[in-house]
C-alpha cells in the first residue's frame, strides 16, 4: 500500500497572516480559501499542500509536529524568516548536525538546517 502526504495542516488564530508568512517564506501560493481555510500549493506541484485552518482556541504548549526545512544558507533563511515575523527559539548541535529552531508568528516551532547536513 502506497501512502503519500497530501496536505500539512496548521491550526492558527489568523489564517490570513499565517498564509502570508508561510506563503512568502516557502514560496507557496493560496489556491483556495474560505472563512476557515487557506489552501496553499507550491508552484512546482510536487510538494505537499499546506492548509491554514482558523481555530478559536489559542495554541497551548509545544506543537507535536513541525517542519524540518533544508536550505543552502541557514543564516540567510533565518534572517528571511525573521524579516517575515518569525523568531529564533534556539540553536542546536547534536552528533555533528546543527540546526536553528524557529517560531512562526503564532509561536509554532519549525527547524532550519543546511541541506545535506
Amino acid at each position: 500500500m502506497e501512502i503519500a502526504v497530501r496536505n500539512i495542516v496548521i491550526d492558527c488564530s489568523d489564517a490570513d497572516s499565517m498564509s502570508q508568512f508561510w506563503g512568502t517564506f516557502l514560496g507557496y501560493e493560496t489556491k483556495w480559501s474560505n472563512d476557515t481555510y487557506r489552501f496553499m500549493l507550491h508552484p512546482d506541484g510536487r510538494r505537499p499542500g499546506l492548509v491554514l485552518q482558523s481555530v478559536p482556541e489559542a495554541a497551548t504548549g509545544k506543537n507535536r509536529v513541525h517542519f524540518d526545512l533544508e536550505v543552502a544558507d541557514v543564516d540567510a533563511a533565518v534572517r528571511r524568516a525573521q524579516d517575515l515575523g518569525a523568531t529564533v527559539a534556539t540553536k542546536v548541535e547534536e552528533d555533528g548536525i546543527a540546526w536553528t529552531v524557529m517560531r512562526d508568528p503564532e509561536g509554532n516551532y519549525f527547524c532550519i538546517q543546511r541541506a545535506g547536513n
